[in-house]
């Protein structure tokens, strides 16, 4: 704590403080992880939906060629779900490793499963399967939940920018 006299150089000097670092690297650890727990929340709820099997631009039988056990943290959500690597007899890509939590269930290497593909956005290609339904009001909770752990990232955003602001004024004077 520095004191310092007011503006007219009259009166009792009053009390300036100035933050520590350590107490805002604190502050950004603490907003960054809410911001995790709020966005793998909102993967994992979204496990419990998929895209429409009645949707699917085509439909088949794919074989499991073998699964990996992941998790229980990690980029995808919370819990353990299996990555499994599938053939499947029609297309140009006759491998495909399907690692969406909540896909696959109790799957073994040799086990067929049903299995559809969806057109998926950008491009890309998204499989369905008729087990797990496309539930709408799973998506937008998923949805929410995720929209809520972007707000803390978005705040912290708004106190770094105006940090630095701060910090450049204050060398410049």
């Amino acid at each position: 704590m520095t004191e310092r006299a007011p503006d007219g150089g009259n009166g009792p000097p009053v009390a300036s403080r100035r933050g520590r670092w350590s107490g805002n690297v604190l502050g950004v650890l603490i907003i960054l992880a809410i911001a995790y727990v709020l966005l793998a929340t909102a993967m994992t709820v979204a496990r419990f939906t998929g895209p429409d099997f009645a949707d699917a631009r085509r439909t088949g039988k794919a074989e499991v060629l073998g699964c990996e056990r992941r998790g229980p943290v990690g980029l995808k959500g919370f819990g353990f779900y299996e990555a499994c690597t599938v053939s499947i007899p029609w297309g140009s890509r006759r491998r495909v490793t399907i690692d969406k939590p909540g896909f696959f269930t109790d799957e073994k290497p040799g086990d067929t499963i049903v299995i559809g593909e969806n057109p998926g956005s950008r491009g890309n290609v998204g499989y369905s399967r008729p087990e797990l339904p496309s539930r709408g009001w799973v998506t937008l909770i998923a949805a929410v939940i995720g929209f809520i752990g972007v707000l803390p990232i978005l705040v912290l955003l708004a106190v770094l920018r105006d940090g630095l602001r701060s910090l450049f004024r204050r060398r410049r004077a």
